[in-house]
């Protein structure tokens, strides 16, 4: 490389981070709708560790929800689930999640979720504090 490409290539990356700094900008930001749609590929996977990583270790279950034996009351171990409809507002969302036998033809699940602020070049976390389909708690 010669000198006039390298002085490109250094301009290119402090403008570019000059610019996620000044917006805010990060890769590593994670939605409710992130958390949702991970949260579905971790019971499908049946990752029960993973379930919890994405849950509010503050939350009164959330020692118990890294086993196999908490999911299994309300997701049957083996099927594929997925969410679709997910709908945001404000710390809370709403999803849709089908997979047989028991949501056959989808049930509304609503999480809430405690948000943890990034640092300065990071976005926001959010982390599962609640899922409850029609008067069932499945998680707090």
């Amino acid at each position: 490389m010669n000198r006039k490409t390298i002085v490109r290539v250094a301009a290119f990356v402090l403008v570019t981070a000059l610019v996620a700094l000044l917006t805010g900008c990060s890769g590593v930001e994670t939605s409710p709708t992130d958390r949702i749609n991970a949260f579905v590929r971790a019971v499908s996977a049946q990752n029960w560790t993973g379930i919890r990583d994405l849950c509010d270790s503050s939350a009164t279950r959330y020692n118990t929800a890294n086993t196999e034996n908490y999911w299994d009351d309300y997701f049957t171990p083996g099927n594929t689930y997925t969410a679709s409809g997910i709908s945001e507002s404000g710390s809370s969302a709403t999803a849709t999640i089908t997979g047989s036998p028991e949501y056959t033809s989808g049930a509304t699940f609503t999480f809430t979720f405690t948000e943890e602020e990034g640092g300065l070049f990071e976005g926001s976390t959010y982390f599962i504090r609640t899922i409850r389909t029609g008067s069932t708690t499945v998680f707090e």
